[in-house]
């Protein structure tokens, strides 16, 4: 969560001197890759337990299923 607050409202106005003269830019950008990557790997976590509760409670997801394997395929 606190990463997602500094992301969301601090990461500008904190790094902007930073980010003008350059001297932390790649820190910087790891940082916001970091959380990125994160975010992505969450998504993905919840899709599959999404899918897997879903299927328990007798629902077809085959569709649903495809359509991400489409998707991620891209």
């Amino acid at each position: 969560m606190s990463e997602r607050n500094w992301l969301i409202h601090k990461s500008i106005s904190q790094s902007r001197d930073d980010w003008d003269s350059n001297i932390l830019r790649e820190d910087l950008l790891l940082r916001i890759k970091t959380i990125s990557d994160t975010s992505f790997m969450l998504m993905r976590k919840l899709e599959d337990d999404l899918i897997t509760f879903s299927e328990e409670n007798g629902v077809n997801m085959s569709q649903v299923k495809a359509e991400l394997h489409k998707y991620n395929d891209e």
